[in-house]
């Protein structure tokens, strides 16, 4: 089983999407890590700093595991919309 919390389910759907797991718990997961810290740092070149971005809208749909997902609606750092996009795309 894999399990990601918060910004760590992007790498736990990254591992998903390439290799074989029994199981997949995402708690609080994001869409796109870079879309969080855009929302929060606008004046900052984030895409050009920011090597990895950690968009797990490009990995969820090769997740092939089943998959689980709690959504906590007042996160301080995920907002609840990015659980959801995440949701949309597994």
């Amino acid at each position: 089983m894999v399990i990601g919390r918060s910004l760590g389910s992007g790498v736990a759907i990254r591992v998903a999407s390439e290799r074989r797991v029994e199981r997949l718990l995402l708690v609080t997961p994001c869409d796109s890590l870079l879309k969080i810290a855009a929302g929060r740092f606008r004046y900052f070149p984030l895409t050009w700093l920011m090597l990895d971005k950690f968009e797990s809208w490009r990995y969820a749909p090769k997740v092939t595991a089943p998959t689980q997902l709690i959504a906590a609606q007042y996160d301080e750092v995920i907002p609840l919309s990015s659980t959801e996009a995440t949701q949309h795309h597994l």
